[in-house]
């Protein structure tokens, strides 16, 4: 795909839903990684990017698992790469961009828990270790896998770092891509 998208730049359409979503970051990532020129077509909603792409409107599209994973599994969408630093249990025969040659190319998503700051440290630690005993569960492992997606604890403090790290990073992204900022 990067060979193509070089050989014919500005001619490869990828799929992406909503300006400064994830999907679309991951793609416009994915550009400026690959060094190639390539245009963003925005969806407002999954089903319609994954029309787009069943139809043959784009070339490629950017997408959550669980947004794609029945097309996946009833064949009519290849998954090419998966976009974290390791291969996916959900899709393990799937290479990571990394894999296929992209170094410097990764990008995960997160879910976290949030309180008001003047929450007392207290509550945020007996919500934390509720949290951390409930993350192990069966029924949490289970239906988080099956939305692809892998449950894991942290700290405050942790997650507080991912946070920033990632303002950093997605930033400068949105900067480099001239992704307008809304009101």
């Amino acid at each position: 795909m990067i060979a193509a998208a070089r050989a014919n730049p500005g001619k490869l359409n990828i799929g992406t839903i909503n300006p400064g979503s994830t999907q679309n970051l991951a793609a416009e990532l994915f550009i400026s990684t690959a060094e190639i020129k390539a245009a963003i077509v925005p969806f407002r909603t999954s089903p319609d990017m994954a029309g787009a792409l069943l139809r043959g409107d784009i070339d490629v599209a950017f997408e959550f698992y669980a947004a794609v994973h029945g097309l996946l599994a009833d064949n009519k969408l290849v998954a090419l790469a998966s976009a974290g630093s390791s291969r996916t249990a959900y899709l393990p025969q799937v290479p990571t961009v990394i894999e296929s040659g992209l170094k410097d190319y990764e990008v995960t998503s997160w879910n976290g828990l949030s309180a008001p700051a003047a929450t007392p440290a207290r509550i945020i630690a007996t919500l934390n270790q509720a949290v951390k005993e409930m993350i192990p569960s069966s029924d949490v492992q289970t239906r988080s896998a099956e939305m692809g997606m892998a449950m894991r604890w942290s700290t405050p403090e942790e997650m507080t770092a991912r946070m920033k790290a990632d303002m950093t990073k997605w930033s400068a992204v949105i900067e480099k891509a001239g992704i307008a900022k809304r009101d």
